[in-house]
């Protein structure tokens, strides 16, 4: 509730700081009023302060108090209208948390019932005569993964042509087929690898094929952006197996996602030390022990670290690498902090990662301060975090990891 304001992150990020809450009142005309100077307001500001803006998004924590069904009307009549007075290519994004589920459902009918043949999600248009045309409209929810497609057209139109329209659409905008070839020779994966890759194209409702005698390729069948991350989990495993095989490693005992909870392989240690020395808090314990799990099985040895420990000098100087879950908590721990800047006052290869946790309704506030507690210890952007895909974010950090080829394994 402070004054208007506009902050440039060092990282790039801009957040503009705007005073205003929807007013409750029976009045139309005043909360119309009131949306439209804000909306009108707010996007001067970002021209004024920003270029070469492409997204907004706006916070609607307080919003859904409001309590008054035109008030959404008015916000998007209002965002639409500017748009078109200032003729920006902007994209405006609504930012909902788990407690604005109606107040998002409210949104949505809007959205559908505000539609022209000019709007839509995604749409296209196909003529039918030179009095008809038959638009094609596909409407998304992030609660369902169904698409709504809504045909108007006359009785007497043959359908199947704008069926094929329609298939053709989906395939071009929003499924994709995508072969992977030529970046190894796809021989070398063994049945443990095999296996891993399918599980994940699986559980991204990815259907993969895998073809390893005749032509030596991948083919991924799926929505655009798990076909991505599926290619991004592909080439993960390739730089993976790639550093694994230039260093003769054996692959993992077993399947990492056993691992979970409990290690099936023993912690290997010499009297040079550990591989990795892990520095974490307490409140973040939970998937640490899983990501310690998981490194076990793929052959390091690892000393896990929470942060009601004192400092251990002697077992980071002989570390080959410190592993660091960086949050809030973590820095304002002072046990964690000690073993932080004593590794970096003797140079020890430091490779930090965030959880991410997206439970409160100002975790955006939480991000921004982290990110910047982050950027001010590190001297660098935040690089691998760990948020909602555990397979492939715990492959961004074993990328990294694997790329250090001094590591005793054995």
């Amino acid at each position: 509730m402070s004054d208007n304001g506009y902050f440039e992150m060092r990282t790039g990020r801009k957040f503009l700081f705007q005073r205003w809450s929807p007013i409750q009142t029976n009045d139309d005309k005043k909360l119309k009023k009131s949306t439209e100077k804000f909306i009108s307001s707010t996007l001067q500001s970002i021209t004024s302060c920003c270029s070469n803006i492409e997204r907004i998004a706006f916070i609607t924590n307080e919003w859904d108090n409001v309590g008054i069904q035109q008030f959404v009307e008015y916000l998007i009549n209002e965002v639409k209208q500017e748009l078109e007075i200032r003729k920006i290519n902007w994209r405006i994004l609504f930012i909902f948390n788990d407690k604005q589920i109606d107040f998002y459902k409210e949104f949505y009918q809007v959205f559908i019932r505000l539609q022209t043949d000019r709007d839509g999600f995604a749409q296209f248009s196909c003529p039918i005569s030179s009095k008809f045309k038959l638009f094609i409209i596909l409407l998304f929810s992030f609660y369902f993964t169904a698409i709504q497609i809504t045909l108007s057209t006359p009785l007497s139109i043959n359908l199947t042509k704008y069926e094929n329209e329609i298939k053709t659409y989906v395939k071009k905008n929003l499924i994709e087929d995508k072969i992977l070839t030529n970046e190894l020779d796809l021989k070398q994966w063994d049945q443990y690898t095999i296996n891993a890759f399918y599980k994940y194209c699986l559980s991204k409702s990815v259907l993969p094929k895998i073809d390893l005698i005749t032509n030596l390729q991948i083919q991924l069948i799926g929505s655009i952006s798990d076909v991505e991350k599926s290619i991004e989990k592909y080439k993960l495993m390739i730089e993976i197996l790639k550093q694994k095989s230039s260093l003769k490693i054996p692959p993992p005992i077993t399947p990492r996602t056993s691992t979970r909870g409990k290690n099936n392989r023993p912690n290997p240690i010499d009297n040079n030390g550990y591989n990795i020395y892990f520095s974490f808090c307490q409140h973040d314990q939970v998937i640490c022990n899983h990501i310690t799990a998981c490194l076990i099985g793929e052959g390091y040895s690892v000393y896990q670290t929470p942060s009601n420990t004192s400092l251990s000098q002697s077992l980071i100087d002989k570390s080959n690498v410190i592993l660091i879950s960086f949050s809030e908590n973590y820095s304002k721990n002072i046990h964690s902090m000690l073993e932080l800047n004593y590794a970096k006052s003797i140079g020890k290869k430091l490779i930090p990662f965030v959880i991410r946790e997206d439970t409160e309704e100002s975790s955006w506030l939480s991000s921004l301060t982290v990110t910047e507690l982050f950027y001010d210890l590190f001297d660098t952007e935040i690089d691998i975090e760990f948020k909602d895909d555990f397979e492939l974010e715990y492959d961004q950090l074993l990328s990294t990891l694997v790329s250090f080829n001094h590591f005793p394994y054995q």
